[in-house]
């Protein structure tokens, strides 16, 4: 089906309105022959694992800039594990709410940010609920807080997104990677985020791992979690 629509959508052989049989069959046969070639599957599957990787990352970078920046986050019914439809999301069909349920468990746990978690959808499943809890916890924060951009510096400076989010006494601050289809799980070596004044010392919660710390003027980061929303 997603051939077929990518195809058809294309508009240069065939189209929705005027299909062209015996090019679309042509096309479906190839691809349906690639499936029964142990071959190419194994040279496939081999080659497609960092890009699986990077995009699984990218997935969660992608879900909790959304979650955390201004505006409101639009989430699908049932796309709050991993979606593969290759296609927009259809709001027609019924979620498996009973499997979504029983994969979340306990929301309140730390992340643990290893491949089962990033393979299965339950990490980013996970990350969208602490994000969504904390939103309902301080609201005024996510609707009124001012967006201030901050500036990663060092070895991968270039590999890393950072902003907080600032109202009253409230602050947040979310670090998120990118560009990782060469990145191993060093991500930040030798990696900082300077903090202006108004964020600086303070004590914060690492929202995703439960983790305590008091900042001064600067975020060292490690290379042990690809990603940090600290609430203070």
């Amino acid at each position: 089906p997603y051939v077929e629509k990518a195809l058809r959508e294309e508009k240069l052989r065939t189209n929705w309105d005027n299909t062209n049989d015996a090019y679309e069959q042509a096309v479906l046969g190839y691809v349906s022959h690639l499936f029964h070639d142990a071959r190419f599957l194994a040279d496939f599957t081999r080659s497609l694992q960092p890009f699986i990787r990077a995009g699984l990352l990218n997935s969660l970078t992608q879900t909790l800039i959304k979650l955390a920046a201004p505006g409101v986050p639009d989430i699908y019914q049932g796309s709050e594990a991993l979606n593969f439809s290759l296609v927009d999301p259809d709001n027609r069909r019924a979620p498996d709410y009973a499997a979504l349920a029983s994969m979340l468990g306990e929301s309140n746990a730390p992340l643990v940010f290893d491949d089962d978690g990033l393979r299965s959808g339950k990490l980013k499943q996970h990350l969208i609920a602490k994000l969504l809890h904390l939103r309902l916890q301080k609201a005024p924060l996510f609707q009124l807080g001012e967006y201030l951009p901050l500036t990663p510096t060092g070895e991968h400076g270039r590999q890393v997104i950072a902003f907080a989010r600032l109202h009253a006494d409230e602050a947040l601050i979310v670090i998120v990677p990118r560009l990782l289809f060469h990145a191993e799980h060093n991500y930040w070596e030798a990696t900082e985020v300077m903090l202006p004044a108004l964020l600086a010392g303070r004590r914060y919660q690492d929202v995703l791992t439960g983790e305590t710390l008091t900042l001064t003027d600067k975020i060292v980061l490690d290379e042990h979690t690809p990603m940090r929303v600290l609430s203070g």
